[in-house]
Parts: C-alpha cells; structure tokens; sequence
C-alpha cells in the first residue's frame, strides 16, 4: 500500500484532529517505514509453522436458561415516588 499525503489527511479528518505541513511529512515517513517493517513479513517461510495456540484453554461458560417467578408490578413499583397508572414516571427526552 502507497501512503500519500491524502491519506494523511483522510485519517486525520476521521480522528478530527488537524495538523501542521511538518506533522503530516512526519506522518507520511513514520506510516511508510511501519507499513514496510510489516511487508517483511511476508518473506518469512511459515510453511513449517504450527498454527497458534491459547495457553489457557477457552471455553464458553453459559447457564440453564430456566423460567422463575419474577416481583409482581406492585414489588416493582412499591420503592419509586414517580409512579402513574402501574408504570415508572420518567422525564420527557425529546
């Protein structure tokens, strides 16, 4: 991938941060040498490499999904003072 001075400036737009002439050649230089250290790795030989691991084992921990009696409307609503008609009260957001 060819970084450019466009490309500078879309990802400074995207993160809304503006920057001077010398940070944006600064940026192009340091993006360039990163994205050429990460091109070496193509050339590594893997064809003998195990995939990798996780030294602890992963697993999913899920739980029955069992039905239990639930608070009545009443329990519920029993410790709020902004109550109406069997419903909490909350303040208008638009």
């Amino acid at each position: 991938m060819n970084v450019t001075k466009e490309t500078i400036l879309a990802v400074a737009k995207a993160a809304h941060i503006s920057l001077t002439e010398q940070e944006i050649d600064q940026y192009l230089e340091d993006f360039q040498n990163i994205l050429e250290a990460f091109s070496q790795i193509k050339d590594v030989d893997t064809s003998n490499t195990l995939p990798a691991f996780h030294p602890v084992p992963v697993a999913d921990k899920t739980r029955d999904d069992k039905s239990r009696e639930g608070c009545s409307q009443e329990d519920a609503l029993k410790l709020s003072k902004h109550t109406s008609n069997g419903f909490f009260i909350a303040p208008k957001i638009l």
